[in-house]
């Protein structure tokens, strides 16, 4: 592309304290006028009229070499959790805002800090031309009384209003438990646009800058991007979605252009135009958060009536394009924080519609293996901990023997559901990681282990400081499983072990001391607690607000530990016609029979694994489907006409994609 067709178009002011301190056969430089004559070559050879029958069973097992270390969990060991309701109790919880923390401090003094609150947005008030607006916010823990008069993050924020849309939650007039009283929750958002500042794009807080650290920095835009295909008459979700992909384009041309180079940065200033490398840590994973944010714009201008944005689309694509091509040319994994499960949608969808050939198997192991250059032992766990089912979870495999974080978990699905729509391949491993992971995320709550445990007490020169030491979990604020908040309020993590503490002589008068147990296995905490960040408790809602990427994907059906996965839950830059895609994973020995509600009793049932028709039996909307023993079968939901025809790489009906030629 002609670089003449580019438009030229207060936060705390350090790092956000929790985790910030720890530190193919693709085509390597793919151009929008290649795709282009690639995808025509391929419609010319192969028609527009294909239909493939194929075998009852799958081939797509075992495609990823380390989902193979996953042990499936048994009837003893399972226990479905509605992950719905979780969400949709979670965000009525913290949207109101009389709900608040109550507890004691290290001497005994009552402590109360607010969990929903309302603040003046000046970026609100600047960008609407107005005067007056506030914003919707949270804190990242609860009991954080530093956080008081703090909107709260991005990554938190955002991605709680994110997830309530996608279990169908209208948040542009949403009001708690049926109130009188409604807000428009989306344009809120808006608060994060950091237009006062003169950054432009979205941010983790209200008065950023760019240059600190990548993931806080790009994952609040990933997250804004997402909600556009929820609210698409909100205009100015648009708008900022195409300034924020601007500016990020410009990052992608200061670092390389073509051949962007990631390697050895930090962050990147916008405002200084200049990378950034703070001489602790490497993020090269921004690569993947900015092809994100650049292909959700394209997929979001690509059809513009305007042609002008058209022809921004295909900027959007290109550099989108050369994000990917370095992170395929990379033999390490990039991974830093959860933006790297991103370059797995990105690079499915790609493929499929795309032209590309992108090493889709890379990416996924780069967020799973834990021995890496970049931030060492991060990935997937293995291990079941204290007699508990614990594999999938996602985190660190080395801290401690181990430190699950509960947002990683719940972002794993982001990137991966996505794939097995445009990737069969991938469909039987992620279905075994799906039924996996959901089954363990139950130990992120309060509810799901003891509540064992006594206040300690710790003399220091004379005075007494009193904390709780919980067995099994740090908290105590949530008393019993009978709260029902035990069952929605999580952890921020999941650790293979107790790591308490005792308080000592110190540095100022007192410090902390960590204290490993283990013989209490597993520990639910975090670190605002724990680590002493100022926090009375570990309960983490920046981690609690992405339970919608489980919330909306995840349905129980009749057959148990079969799952119905909706591959089009985090699908988020799909058409509004898309037609209803679900994965159903069979963990047993013998073919099991699953319960289906058609939308439309005529409807007809595709199985994207094998490029065929299902034969279902029933009446009406009520059907059966077979699954095979240890596979899987994708339901693709189709109208009573139309025929599965082939267009470039993908299977389409009625011109609306139904899966990829991969198999």
């Amino acid at each position: 592309m002609s670089e003449d067709k580019y438009p030229k178009a207060k936060f705390r002011e350090t790092i956000p304290p929790h985790r910030a301190m720890f530190p193919c056969f693709g085509l390597p430089s793919v151009s929008v006028q290649s795709i282009v004559i690639v995808a025509a070559v391929s419609i010319f050879i192969l028609g527009t009229s294909f239909f493939v029958h194929a075998d009852t069973s799958s081939d797509a097992k075992g495609t990823i070499s380390r989902m193979n270390d996953l042990t499936l969990p048994t009837a003893e060991n399972y226990k479905y959790k509605d992950w719905e309701q979780t969400t949709v109790d979670y965000i009525n919880y913290v949207l109101n805002v009389d709900n608040k923390f109550e507890g004691t401090d290290l001497r005994n003094n009552i402590v109360t800090s607010p969990i929903g609150r309302i603040t003046p947005s000046w970026n609100m008030d600047i960008y609407f031309r107005t005067t007056g607006s506030t914003a919707w916010g949270i804190p990242s823990y609860i009991g954080r009384p530093s956080e008081d008069k703090a909107t709260g993050e991005g990554i938190n924020v955002i991605a709680a209003i994110l997830s309530a849309s996608m279990v169908g939650l209208n948040m542009t007039h949403y009001s708690v438990d049926g109130g009188a009283t409604h807000r428009n929750y989306v344009r809120e958002l808006v608060n994060y646009y950091n237009v006062g500042n003169g950054e432009r794009v979205i941010l983790n807080g209200t008065s950023q800058r760019t240059g600190q650290t990548f993931w806080y920095e790009i994952l609040p835009n990933c997250l804004f991007v997402s909600i556009y295909q929820y609210y698409p008459e909100e205009t100015y979700l648009k708008d900022i979605t195409i300034t924020n992909a601007q500016q990020w384009m410009k990052v992608v041309d200061a670092l390389g252009g073509a051949h962007v180079n990631f390697d050895n940065i930090t962050s990147f200033s916008l405002s200084k135009n200049e990378k950034v490398h703070n001489g602790r840590w490497i993020e090269p994973d921004g690569a993947a958060g900015i092809a994100y944010i650049l292909y959700g714009a394209y997929q979001i201008t690509k059809n513009d009536t305007d042609s002008e944005l058209r022809a921004l689309s295909e900027q959007f694509l290109e550099r989108a394009i050369w994000c990917m091509n370095y992170l395929e040319a990379r033999n390490d994994s990039p991974f830093y924080e959860v933006l790297t499960f991103l370059a797995v949608p990105v690079a499915a969808r790609m493929n499929a519609e795309n032209g590309t050939n992108y090493d889709i198997t890379k990416f996924v192991n780069f967020t799973l293996q834990s021995h890496r250059s970049v931030r060492g032992g991060w990935g997937m766990i293995t291990d079941n901990w204290g007699g508990k089912y614990t594999s999938g979870l996602m985190g660190s495999t080395t801290d401690s023997g181990g430190y699950a974080f509960a947002m990683n978990t719940f972002d794993a699905a982001w990137g991966y559901l996505p794939a097995v729509k445009y990737d069969t391949r991938y469909a039987y491993d992620v279905g075994k990681w799906m039924l996996a992971a959901s089954n363990s995320a139950r130990f992120f709550y309060p509810e799901s282990l003891p509540f064992t445990g006594s206040v300690k007490t710790d003399t220091v020169n004379g005075t007494n400081y009193y904390h709780w030491d919980g067995d099994f979990q740090s908290g105590n604020w949530i008393p019993d499983a009978t709260d029902p908040r035990a069952s929605f309020i999580p952890y921020e993590g999941l650790r293979a072990y107790k790591r308490g503490f005792n308080y000592a002589s110190g540095n100022s008068s007192i410090a902390k001391r960590n204290v490993n147990d283990t013989s209490k296995v597993p520990y639910a905490s975090g670190d605002a607690f724990t680590y002493d960040w100022g926090g009375q408790t570990d309960y983490g809602l920046y981690g609690a607000s992405h339970v919608g990427m489980f919330g909306a994907s995840i349905k129980k059906t009749n057959v148990d530990r079969i799952l119905q996965i909706d591959l089009n839950a985090t699908d988020f830059f799909k058409p509004s016609d898309a037609y209803p895609t679900y994965l159903y994973f069979n963990p047993h020995n013998s073919m099991q029979t699953v319960n289906y509600t058609k939308g439309v009793a005529d409807n007809r049932l595709y199985n994207a694994a094998t490029k065929d028709f299902i034969s279902a039996e029933g009446t009406d909307t009520n059907v059966t489907i077979n699954i095979p023993a240890d596979d899987v079968v994708i339901v693709v939901e189709l109208p009573s006409t139309g025929d599965v025809t082939l267009s470039g790489g993908s299977y389409v009906c009625s011109g609306i994609f139904v899966t990829s030629t991969q198999r």
